[in-house]
């Protein structure tokens, strides 16, 4: 039996090829969710539609500093030989925590132009489509 999505749980997409992790901001009905992505997008998909993985904490993220000149050009050293790692002077390893649901709702709200903490349990019709 697949788990209930509740209100707050991290999920994405199935079956597509870019993931989006998100998290779920209502239950509309006994399959309907609506959910909110990292992408400022706010979705109405079906629960079978959505996997729930709960255990995503965030993502991995590398910064790159390279030598530049005055004018901002990269300065290219006599033993570069293609080899890039020559060319960084700092490499930051970041870690991007997964947004919390006020934060995905603020951004949401702002990017569609349509408030996320509607009252209306039923959304609206233009909104109720799903993808085929």
């Amino acid at each position: 039996m697949k788990p209930k999505l509740k209100r707050n749980d991290i999920v994405c997409e199935k079956d597509v090829a870019w993931v989006v992790y998100g998290r779920v901001n209502r239950v509309i009905d006994a399959e309907t969710v609506e959910w909110i992505d990292c992408c400022k997008h706010i979705n109405i998909s079906k629960m079978s539609d959505l996997v729930l993985s709960n255990d995503y904490k965030g993502r991995h993220d590398e910064i790159r500093i390279y030598h530049r000149d005055r004018c901002g050009e990269i300065i290219y050293p006599d033993n570069w030989m293609n080899d890039e790692s020559v060319l960084y002077k700092l490499v930051i390893n970041r870690f991007y925590r997964m947004p919390t649901l006020r934060k995905l709702k603020q951004r949401a709200s702002y990017y569609v132009g349509r408030n996320a903490w509607r009252v209306d349990k039923r959304p609206d019709a233009e909104y109720r489509t799903f993808k085929q």
